[in-house]
């Protein structure tokens, strides 16, 4: 038995930035007020190393499942070398935000021709408490988007705590469909009955 799910979700996007002043005026007010606390802080940002990333994801994230912790790695480590060698769409990026040269808070993302993606972002404690990810996602506006005029793409938007961090930039609603395959137990077991 087959059966197919249709439906419809929602991706939040910052579109094709080209002014960044434009853009900030969209910032709520909760936004600026975390972006002039992070700045405050003396937060910096920089690229960062795939094993400091790995390193700060899994210490944050020590309560997931085990196998997040043994695909992190390759997975971001495939990125890295399998767009690095057909370098034509994709360019993997990592981020990382300091306080005192220690890194608070990280994103992994990825760069196409069109969209920068926001994929895996985490933060520590103090990168929570000094607004790191606020700060970063500004700096990623102002520094790759709208210097390339790309879409921020807010990969994630469906969760609502997301979602609301994203609204906070502007971040416009994008819908598309989902197709997703589905076999329900009840159902099985009753044609099995008759066969």
């Amino acid at each position: 038995v087959l059966c197919l799910k249709f439906l419809s979700k929602i991706n939040l996007i910052i579109p094709h930035c080209k002014d960044i002043a434009t853009i900030r005026k969209e910032f709520n007010s909760n936004t600026r007020r975390n972006i002039s606390k992070a700045q405050k802080a003396g937060l910096t940002i920089r690229e960062v190393k795939i094993e400091e990333f790995v390193s700060l994801w899994k210490s944050e994230n020590a309560t997931m499942r085990w196998d997040l912790h043994s695909t992190i790695q390759p997975l971001v480590e495939a990125a890295f070398s399998q767009f690095s060698i057909f370098n034509s769409q994709f360019q993997p990026r990592l981020f990382g935000v300091y306080k005192d040269d220690k890194l608070i808070a990280a994103l992994f993302g990825m760069q196409t021709r069109e969209r920068f993606i926001y994929l895996i972002p985490v933060s520590n404690q103090a990168g929570k408490e000094h607004s790191a990810m606020f700060l970063l996602v500004d700096y990623i506006l102002e520094s790759i988007c709208c210097q390339q005029g790309l879409v921020f793409d807010c990969e994630g938007s469906m969760i609502e705590g997301v979602a609301r961090f994203y609204r906070g930039f502007g971040a416009e609603e994008q819908f598309y469909a989902s197709i997703s395959r589905c076999r329900p137990q009840w159902l099985v077991k009753i044609l099995t009955k008759f066969r």
